[in-house]
Order: C-alpha cells, then sequence, then structure tokens
C-alpha cells in the first residue's frame, strides 16, 4: 500500500513540475500546492513508521527464540 501512495505522490510531483514550468514560461506566479506539501509530509512520516515497525519485527524475531532457549536452560537445571 505504501508503495501505491508513494507511486500515486510521484506522478502527481511530476504534474506539479510540468505546471511551474508552465507558469515559469508565461511569468505567472508559481502555484503551491498545500494538499501536494501535505502528502509528501505524510508519506515522510509513514515511511519512517514502516522502517520503525520493520526494524522491530527483524529484532522480536531475533530476540523471542533466545528467550525460550533462555527458560528452557534454567528449567533443566
Amino acid at each position: 500500500m505504501l508503495i501505491l501512495y508513494k507511486t500515486s505522490l510521484e506522478n502527481l510531483e511530476k504534474r506539479q513540475r510540468e505546471l511551474a514550468l508552465a507558469e515559469k514560461l508565461f511569468d505567472l506566479p508559481i502555484t503551491m500546492y498545500i494538499k501536494l506539501v501535505k502528502a509528501q509530509k505524510e508519506l515522510s512520516d509513514l515511511s519512517k513508521i514502516y522502517q520503525l515497525l520493520k526494524e522491530f519485527s527483524v529484532s522480536y524475531s531475533l530476540i523471542v527464540p533466545a528467550t525460550y532457549i533462555v527458560i528452557g536452560k534454567h528449567s533443566i537445571v
């Protein structure tokens, strides 16, 4: 889902650049697209959250088996 959102945002950014060039060509003021800026910020935040979740998942998968091994050794002794 994040990839789809990222692709869609890239297409919008490309279109915004094209419009900015056209505005510049005709000496018009460059339009700021507030919703596009907000979407870029949201994508950045979502990417950070996804990366943290991914790192947590990897760490958790490494810690849990080790915990069971330690518990198993103590219960035998």
